[in-house]
């Protein structure tokens, strides 16, 4: 079966009734052993082995990492790493200024965003943990021998579990038409917005990018949703496949909601607070509907703004996440930049940390 099979109304609409059980039954295990989550928040590296006494669950989980068949072709791993090393600034503030945006128009999937709370009461530690989940999973080397990433990219996968957790024990007004949270489809709709959607960012902003960068980018968001717990099965291997699947998530799900409305006025008014240089809101409405183009900028009910390209990129470098004082032209750079930055802000290094759960009686 081809993949533009799989892309059909009744195939996605299956897929918001599947979730991720293995991290499931691994936060579950941790809801009944939360020691064990204090010392996954201890580990700087995924262990060899379980160690004793682990969880049955939990050590099925972090087997996943050991025994997965990781067999990416190394030539396209090489070239989005180098893509990424080569515009990590502009692709980072990709995330920030359309990534997010985007994700924010899809009004199912915002459901769960506004009940999970995170974004809404600390928007910017969870902006700044999403900058460092991307740099993590950009490490040279990760996916071609290069372990360092997995335990980060594991940490996510089970964050998204306690997500799901939260929701389906203590939300009281979920609706079952939204499909369960952070299910498959959503878990590749926002795959999507991580790659392709930053992909094509870079063209309105002003920089090319070959069908060859995009597919090379596409197999490595393959990989990372592959360690996230997305069903790559139905992950898109080429430039034609992804706007295919993109179209048809979009189609379904992008329209006004109340969540969408108050995820971006938090977005925005995060934005106008912290952004090293000063921007009017309505600049800063217009560079994200410049990105999203009228009908998603319609949705989210922002001002439209018809930037020309080097417009936009001047936006991105300047008013965007990074004030550089040097050339940020290498990972190792971009890397200690960024720590140096949120170390300064946070008074210590930013780490990405499950929830420790209270024991449950």
């Amino acid at each position: 079966m081809e993949k533009l099979d799989l892309y059909t109304v009744q195939g996605l609409q299956r897929l918001r009734s599947k979730q991720d059980p293995l991290a499931d039954n691994a936060v579950q295990a941790l809801l009944a052993a939360p020691e064990w989550a204090i010392r996954i928040n201890e580990w700087e590296n995924l262990p060899e082995r379980p160690d004793p006494g682990m969880p049955r669950d939990l050590a099925g989980f972090l087997a996943f990492y050991r025994g997965a068949t990781w067999n990416p072709d190394a030539e396209k791993i090489s070239r989005a790493q180098n893509f990424f090393e080569k515009h990590a600034t502009v692709y980072l503030s990709l995330l920030g200024f359309y990534s997010l945006p985007y994700t924010y128009a899809f009004a199912d999937g915002a459901q769960v965003l506004v009940r999970s709370k995170r974004i809404l009461e600390n928007t910017g530690r969870r902006l700044d943990e999403t900058l460092y989940f991307v740099l993590e999973a950009f490490r040279p080397g990760t996916f071609l021998g290069n372990e360092q990433s997995l335990l980060t990219l594991a940490k996510v996968r089970l964050i998204h579990a306690y997500s799901r957790h939260f929701i389906q024990a203590y939300v009281r007004d979920w609706d079952p038409a939204w499909g369960q949270p952070i299910n498959q489809e959503d878990l590749l709709g926002t795959n999507l917005s991580f790659s392709l959607i930053v992909m094509r960012g870079f063209g309105k902003a002003g920089i090319s990018c070959s069908q060859v960068d995009i597919e090379a980018m596409l197999h490595y968001w393959k990989w990372i949703g592959y360690a996230n717990g997305v069903d790559v099965r139905y992950w898109p291997d080429t430039a034609k496949e992804a706007y295919w699947l993109e179209k048809r998530i979009r189609e379904r799900h992008v329209r006004k909601s109340d969540a969408g409305t108050l995820l971006i006025g938090k977005l925005l008014q995060f934005y106008q607070e912290t952004l090293p240089t000063s921007v009017p809101i309505q600049l800063l409405e217009g560079l994200i509907g410049h990105f999203l183009g009228a009908g998603m900028a319609d949705v989210l009910s922002l001002s439209k703004s018809k930037l020309v390209p080097d417009t936009a990129y001047r936006f991105l470098v300047n008013t965007g996440f990074f004030t550089p004082t040097g050339s940020l032209d290498s990972y190792p750079r971009i890397r200690r930049f960024f720590e140096q930055q949120l170390t300064t802000k946070y008074g210590e290094p930013l780490l990405l940390h499950i929830p420790v759960p209270n024991k449950r009686s």
